[in-house]
């Protein structure tokens, strides 16, 4: 199975590990592998998502093609950053590029995305850095 993600309150934990663990799920990782970043810009996403209806039996919620995008991108830079990532993660933005990418709102997207630039790029760097002094031992 990959990498599946469910958005819920923080109160919600033990709940939702009984919850899964009831439907068969295997718990591996259960609060762990969080980048703090990430957690603290999405605190407030309910105020931007979106509901599934317009009634009062609405339960459910999506981001914006927007939102979702910046998600993703998020997601795997993670993976990137941590242990890597692979083909599925590029044939993902492929096809969601290629449904969503000509509505997007892309000064929205740029200016989410800046608001962790430098994060990101400092994360990057010491990767590369202890990229080349793990071969540069090895030498």
């Amino acid at each position: 199975m990959s990498d599946n993600d469910i958005l819920f309150d923080a109160d919600a934990w033990e709940r939702m590990e009984k919850h899964m663990i009831s439907e068969c799920y295997k718990a591996e990782y259960v609060g762990k592998g969080h980048d703090e970043r990430w957690v603290e810009y999405y605190s407030d996403i309910k105020d931007r998502l979106i509901p599934d209806r317009t009634d009062d039996r609405c339960y459910g919620y999506h981001m914006s093609d927007e939102d979702f995008y910046i998600y993703i991108t998020s997601h795997a830079y993670k993976h990137y950053s941590g242990s890597g990532t692979g083909l599925r993660t590029l044939m993902d933005f492929y096809a969601y590029l290629n449904a969503k990418g000509d509505t997007f709102n892309l000064d929205y997207i740029w200016t989410e995305c800046k608001k962790h630039r430098d994060y990101m790029l400092r994360r990057l760097w010491r990767k590369w850095r202890h990229r080349n002094t793990m071969q540069s031992c090895r030498t």
